[in-house]
């Protein structure tokens, strides 16, 4: 193989490498869907929103529910309402006004129920009104 094949191989390669490393970027950290806008799917209590789930549990993946519950539980990064539906709120939402046994109102997209934690996850959420 001459000198001038070889440049051509590399070249190709290279090309080849650098589209697959962007079209990997792009699917691996793809921005976050906004679901302000999108349609709810259940509006309940945390308790209730737990029953339906043991009814259905993969009805609702992806779901937008807005829940109402006490807050058992609160770090940095979420809250647990009713010792069942952990909450991981949004980046830039406010929890400091937040306190345990304080009811509220959140907004969230359910992303799935953890059997190691026996929780429902719910990311994305918004702080819809303290009570």
């Amino acid at each position: 193989m001459n000198y001038s094949k070889k440049n051509k191989l590399w070249y190709a390669f290279a090309i080849a490498v650098l589209i697959g490393l962007f079209v990997s970027y792009s699917v691996i950290y793809k921005t976050h869907e906004e679901f302000e806008g999108l349609e709810l799917t259940f509006i309940g209590s945390a308790n209730n929103f737990e029953e339906a789930i043991q009814e259905n549990p993969e009805g609702f993946v992806n779901a937008i529910v807005q829940l109402k519950g006490k807050i058992s539980f609160i770090d940095l990064s979420g809250a647990t309402l009713s010792n069942s539906v952990f909450c991981q709120f949004k980046e830039g939402e406010v929890l400091d006004a937040l306190e345990q046994n304080t009811e509220i109102t959140i907004k969230g997209r359910y992303i799935g129920y953890d059997d190691l934690l026996e929780e429902i996850k719910l990311d994305q959420c918004i702080l819809i009104k303290p009570e």
